[in-house]
């Protein structure tokens, strides 16, 4: 009778070996689960964040620009001066440096 339970106790003790084993392979893949998971949120939380800078940098270009249109409509001879004066500026800056 004693080697029957020592038998049995071995292959109980084989049993639960196995699935202790089992059990760590799924937790293990689980785990992986996890980590993808988190990381693709984590990568589109960044994509989002750049996204809206990039509207951000957009819109306020956009404005800059439009700014920029009204102002020359309005006052269009200040706008050829100062782009006449630029111009004459670039010119003596250029003319400079090739003496």
């Amino acid at each position: 009778m004693e080697i029957n339970s020592t038998k049995a106790s071995k292959e109980n003790y084989q049993g639960v070996a196995r699935a202790a084993d089992q059990a760590a392979n799924k937790a293990d893949r689980v785990v992986d689960r996890v980590k993808t998971g988190a990381h693709e949120i984590m990568n589109r939380a960044e994509d989002f964040d750049l996204a809206a800078r990039y509207n951000a940098i957009k819109d306020s270009a956009a404005e800059g620009y439009d700014t920029a249109i009204r102002t020359v409509k309005k006052y269009p001879l200040y706008a050829v001066g100062g782009a006449a004066a630029i111009g004459v500026l670039a010119g003596l800056l250029l003319s400079r440096r090739r003496h």
